[in-house]
């Protein structure tokens, strides 16, 4: 969380984003590294990852014998909810969004389902 809190603090007032990577436990999502990504949008309300940035942190990943298991990205102005912007741009299936509030410095994740995003409790040791 500590990572993800600094990026998107360096990032501020555009969102930030990245890819985190870890195992999967049954429906428990494990994360262990933090990659951080560029937006290529520079938007204070979307972001895109990078492809090149998504493709070495993927890369990466599998090296370190890591699985992405999910994505992050900040609200530098909103709470840490899935926003429309969000929901239409969610492609992943199965997959953890972590989300990032600048204003209220508190970290939310979602399982995207296809359809809607499902809150997912967060434990962080």
């Amino acid at each position: 969380m500590d990572e993800i809190a600094e990026h998107s603090l360096q990032e501020y007032p555009r969102e930030a984003c990245g890819i985190m990577a870890g195992e999967r436990r049954g429906k428990t999502r494990i994360v262990k590294r933090v990659f951080k990504t560029r937006n290529r949008l520079t938007s204070p309300s979307r972001y895109e990852i990078d492809p090149e940035d998504q493709l070495k942190a993927f890369q990466e990943a599998e090296k370190m014998g890591l699985e992405v298991v999910g994505f992050y990205h900040s609200h530098p102005y909103w709470e840490s909810s899935p926003s429309f912007i969000d929901r239409s741009l969610a492609f992943y299936k199965g997959y953890s969004y972590a989300i990032y509030s600048v204003v209220t410095r508190s970290l939310a994740s979602y399982i995207w389902d296809g359809s809607t995003f499902v809150e997912e409790p967060v434990k962080i040791i």
